[in-house]
């Protein structure tokens, strides 16, 4: 009996030997790119991965499992705006209540001959008009960031008109839009994990196939 144990515990080691646990890897960053996954998330097997498809406007990224059914994020507050879809984590939703929650809601912004620089310049003012006006002054430790997602410029403005959402403006390859992305979070922090895995999955691909014409959350 004890020699058989000490036989399968034998080729317990060569087995372990001859196949090493591979190392969990962690996601491409991008430049200035502020969320980053924690330690305890496997970037390279998120748990309930699921994919975004946008074949209209050629791109798709993935996320853990969020749900379509609920909640959306205002979008730009100018221009020609179309909105794409709405992303969020069920369980940090309170039904019948307007407070923060994990999620995000994307738009499509048009700009036509204006410059996106100048088109998010005058966003960013009108974000700050609307803030003082609802609250009687301008919003504390905004910032205005630039930064790159997907290979993309990109400007971020956080802490504008909300404490608890980040505006995302993605600049389109080769076509004069924006892809804006709401990102709300229901505490600090709370919905980076989420958030990296989108942002650094995004990719845009004009030929993505024609079977997908609806986004598939």
């Amino acid at each position: 009996m004890y020699a058989g144990v000490g036989l399968l515990i034998f080729l317990g080691l060569i087995a372990s030997t001859a196949n090493p646990q591979k190392p969990a890897v962690t996601p491409p960053t991008q430049t200035s790119l502020a969320p980053t996954l924690p330690p305890n998330i496997d970037a390279e097997n998120p748990v309930s991965t699921k994919k975004f498809i946008s074949a209209k406007h050629g791109f798709s990224f993935e996320h853990p499992g969020l749900s379509g059914a609920c909640c959306y994020i205002v979008g730009p507050t100018f221009g020609t705006v179309e909105s794409i879809g709405n992303l969020s984590d069920p369980a940090s939703v309170r039904r019948g209540a307007d407070t923060p929650f994990n999620g995000l809601s994307l738009y499509i912004v048009e700009l036509g001959n204006v410059d996106p620089n100048a088109y998010i310049k005058k966003e960013s003012a009108n974000l700050k008009t609307q803030y003082k006006a609802k609250n009687g002054q301008e919003p504390q430790n905004s910032s205005y960031q630039t930064l790159y997602v997907a290979d993309q410029p990109t400007i971020l403005l956080k802490n504008y008109n909300s404490l608890t959402v980040n505006r995302y403006y993605i600049k389109f390859p080769g076509e004069n839009k924006l892809l804006y992305i709401g990102a709300s979070e229901e505490k600090l922090g709370s919905f980076n994990p989420a958030l990296s895995q989108i942002l650094n999955s995004l990719t845009f691909d004009p030929a993505t196939p024609a079977a997908s014409p609806n986004p598939q959350p």
